[in-house]
């Protein structure tokens, strides 16, 4: 048994997330934004597996407005892309062309998409807004009304 006098150490924790950072699209293009946790909205413009066994998405990028509603961009740039691969496949009934996705994840790249730069995000947390009338709850009967957080098959 020691008897050095010194305290016995707590076990260290696993180590909390980064904070997200609340950079936009364009500022996520800088060299010095690789590796910011952001947090953002898209509308899913392509769904994409590649050869790794995981989908990525190609979106238009969305950003928030100060009472949290979605605000697409307003200027002569257009698509605002953004490339966003998560770690699995997701259910395609979920997630497919024009939908709504809240993302948070990792910036890890860039790409051309349509012709522009876009950011590369390895997702973390991937959500999926529903467009349904809030009626159609019945997720067995109306799966595209499913919202909320999605895991990989």
């Amino acid at each position: 048994m020691p008897t050095s006098g010194a305290a016995p150490q707590a076990p260290a924790s696993p180590a909390a997330p980064a904070a997200v950072q609340p950079l936009t699209r364009e500022q996520a293009l800088a060299p010095q934004a690789r590796g910011a946790r952001v947090r953002w909205w898209g509308g899913v413009d392509r769904v994409e597996a590649d050869d790794a066994g995981r989908d990525c998405f190609t979106l238009r990028w969305g950003d928030t407005d100060a009472d949290g509603w979605v605000q697409w961009p307003r200027d002569d740039r257009g698509l605002h892309p953004v490339v966003a691969c998560g770690p699995g496949h997701y259910p395609r009934q979920l997630v497919q062309p024009f939908t709504l996705l809240h993302i948070e994840g990792r910036v890890v790249g860039t790409a051309t998409v349509w012709g522009v730069p876009a950011p590369v995000l390895e997702i973390e947390v991937l959500e999926r807004a529903s467009d349904c009338l809030a009626s159609e709850t019945d997720w067995v009967k109306h799966p595209q009304c499913r919202s909320g957080r999605l895991l990989p098959e």
